[in-house]
């Protein structure tokens, strides 16, 4: 056959591949085995992508729905089963996006998009990188891909493609990609999370949120209103209210659209910083729910380890003016000075502070005696019981401690929540509760850090960020003092190293304030009424020649309720002395024994008198 016949026959009988198209296309949507017989045609031709794509305008442009989903479904098998190489990606995205704002041809146009990224992604170099980014701009694009008008599952696929491109992807494309890309990417994210209201789909967008959010700091946003458009299309969804159903086949739950929230809102120091603003909000709600106030510490903990420090500052000030979160900063900076003294030392001499635990390695503190602010000490005191090495050497003390009967429940549930068994309060020999709240104590540096690696294994986070989770810390109890830094530790020393424990009791006592004083009555007993000091020392020389070790001037404390000090003799054991001397505890013995030493000792130190 001469080569004229050759191409006169080529012209009169249909091309194989056409045909195969054809047939593919024309298949009804339970014609699955008609799929696949047209399929293995086509590839026993050798059909490329690119043969397709050169074929398919009149099936993707047909007025038939079907014939276009169809044509779309082949697409999507083409990139899936005969990926085409990296520097054909590009285009072969752009042609897949323009198909996705086609109702019946969305879903399987954003599958063959997913995939034309993942091909990009196997190139080598820099062609492979550029050709990945070029893919996700296409996907992106400023929100022009519509995918709030999708299907439910269309958008699946649409937020599954999103995190193809960007989810930990983040170096790949800053290889790529411009900052000005980045803004594209955000500005696309935000177009299509914003009014999402399906829980399946707006676990994935979240996702795909927070893989934008990384890729842009690494890259550059370069338009400073992305991250905040970004933000603001998260923002509605939190705090999340979302109660999965008692049948819930697709597994999504509230923790888990608060934690990729939270992801997405914290990827990026701009994200974060907005993030610390949502956070104020809703603290500020004075009709906010305790789960809700949880998220809302819990947000404004996980922004603040990544957000810029001026913005940290800022939100910290508004923080303490518009929630009392400072009683917990003075107690985590208290657990955290020894480790701040041990870095310091060893930035200056290059070797941890001698002495007690020493500030060793791993991030072990010093031993430090934290006291607080309002804290007198009228004699000379002794807190170390006895020093020795410890099998690496080091040298391990073994402290005295002081005790109160200040049992407070919350104290013990933050506790529990945090540390489990390790954390529940540990009763004296006699069997009654003691506690570490004795406004100050001796902290050993790796008790400390047990205490941490304790808390961290438990909650996956640090001691601070576990604190204000919900699900861990003081959350659920958010305007009330729901911690003690003394107990946390007493309790977990005791329990965990007892050698460094040694409990012993000293005089000391509780308020009043600074500058008052309670006289004695006729009977030797505390009268009720204070009596106001002209200067805040003569309290302390009061108390200096009652024998205390100690006390503290609470300002807010409007009178002494009790003293503490230790028990006289065996028989006693430390009932009255130990749990909190009250006048009505001294007035109520009937042991002559003890009334007489209550009214020549204790009594004195009770009212102060001289």
């Amino acid at each position: 056959m001469s080569l004229r016949q050759q191409g006169l026959l080529g012209w009169l009988l249909p091309d194989p591949i056409d045909v195969a198209i054809a047939a593919y296309v024309a298949a009804c949507e339970a014609d699955d085995e008609g799929r696949a017989a047209a399929w293995a045609e086509l590839r026993a031709r050798g059909a490329t992508c690119a043969d397709y794509v050169a074929r398919s305008e009149r099936h993707l442009a047909s007025e038939v729905g079907s014939t276009r989903r169809n044509a779309s479904r082949l697409l999507a098998t083409f990139v899936r089963e005969a990926p085409p190489p990296p520097d054909d990606c590009a285009a072969l995205a752009a042609f897949c996006a323009a198909r996705a704002d086609d109702a019946p041809s969305a879903e399987h146009a954003l599958r063959a998009l997913a995939d034309v990224v993942e091909a990009a992604r196997r190139g080598t170099g820099e062609g492979g990188a550029a050709a990945a980014a070029a893919a996700a701009l296409c996907l992106f694009g400023d929100g022009a891909v519509r995918a709030p008008a999708f299907p439910r599952a269309a958008r699946e696929r649409f937020f599954d493609a999103q995190r193809a491109v960007l989810d930990g992807k983040a170096a790949e494309l800053a290889a790529a990609a411009s900052n000005e890309g980045a803004a594209r990417f955000a500005r696309g994210v935000a177009a299509a999370v914003d009014g999402e209201r399906d829980p399946r789909c707006l676990l994935r967008a979240l996702g795909a949120a927070r893989g934008c959010g990384r890729a842009a700091d690494t890259i550059g946003w370069g338009d400073a209103g992305a991250a905040a458009g970004l933000a603001a299309a998260l923002s509605p969804y939190f705090p999340v209210s979302f109660v999965a159903p008692a049948r819930n086949p697709h597994g999504v739950t509230a923790v888990g659209l608060r934690e990729a929230l939270r992801a997405a809102l914290t990827a990026a120091p701009e994200l974060a910083s907005e993030a610390l603003d949502l956070a104020l909000e809703c603290l500020r709600d004075t009709g906010a729910s305790p789960d809700e106030i949880g998220e809302a510490l819990t947000l404004a903990a996980r922004a603040a380890e990544v957000c810029p420090e001026a913005s940290l500052e800022a939100t910290a000030e508004e923080l303490m003016k518009a929630y009392a979160v400072g009683w917990y900063l003075q107690q985590l900076l208290k657990l955290y000075c020894g480790r701040a003294i041990a870095r310091a030392a060893r930035n200056t001499t290059g070797a941890g502070p001698g002495g007690g635990g020493g500030g060793g390695e791993g991030g072990e503190g010093a031993d430090v005696l934290v006291a607080d602010s309002d804290v007198v000490w009228t004699r000379d005191v002794a807190f170390v019981h006895a020093a020795a090495p410890d099998a690496g050497g080091a040298c391990r003390a073994t402290y005295n401690y002081a005790f109160s009967r200040e049992a407070h429940q919350l104290y013990y549930d933050t506790n529990a929540r945090l540390l489990g068994a390790a954390g529940a309060p540990l009763a004296d020999s006699a069997g009654r509760d003691i506690s570490g709240v004795a406004h100050h104590m001796v902290l050993r540096g790796d008790v400390v850090a047990a205490l941490e690696a304790a808390v961290a294994a438990r909650h996956g986070a640090p001691l601070h960020a576990a604190l204000f989770r919900g699900a861990a810390g003081v959350a659920a109890n958010a305007r009330r003092n729901a911690f003690s830094e003394y107990q946390l530790y007493f309790h977990f020393a005791r329990r965990r190293f007892p050698a460094s424990v040694r409990v012993r009791q000293l005089y000391w006592a509780n308020g009043p304030g600074p500058r008052a004083v309670a006289a004695c009555g006729a009977d030797g007993w505390p009268a009720a009424a204070l009596r106001t000091l002209g200067h805040a020392t003569e309290a302390v020389e009061i108390d200096r020649a009652a024998g205390y070790d100690f006390a503290a001037y609470h300002s807010y404390a409007k009178r002494r309720p009790c003293v503490y000090g230790p028990a006289a003799d065996a028989a006693d054991g430390g009932a009255c002395f130990g749990g909190g001397c009250t006048r009505a505890c001294f007035k109520s013995r009937i042991d002559e024994r003890f009334k007489r030493r209550d009214r020549a000792a204790t009594a004195p130190r009770l009212c102060a008198a001289r």
